[in-house]
């Protein structure tokens, strides 16, 4: 199958760390090679948008993109007083209670 860029793709439908090291990769040719790579450049096309920084750190702590629920921007589930949107702007996670922090 050829790759086109207007189709979904099949290959790469996640996220994943892409390291340094010896790959064993099969070619069209069906022949198998093994590969050693020191450093590499990688440009992924997608039609997703990106995300932003707050739509990031929201995956990264709640697992969701929403804005809803304990992720809300100013929900507190860790009760500290700082709001979600307030514990983003500071850096700190919003699962855990922060002392010390001024107002």
């Amino acid at each position: 199958m050829e790759w086109n860029p207007l189709l979904p793709t099949t290959f790469l439908d996640g996220r994943a760390d892409l390291v340094a090291g010896l790959f064993a990769i099969t070619p069209l040719n069906a022949t198998p090679k093994a590969v050693r790579v020191n450093a590499f450049s990688l440009v992924v096309a997608t039609r997703e948008p990106r995300l932003s920084a707050v739509e990031t750190w929201r995956i990264r702590y709640f697992a969701q993109l929403d804005a809803t629920g304990i992720a809300a921007d100013e929900a507190d589930p860790d009760k500290d007083g700082f709001t979600n949107i307030q514990e983003f702007e500071r850096g700190t996670d919003p699962l855990t209670a922060d002392a010390g922090w001024p107002n």
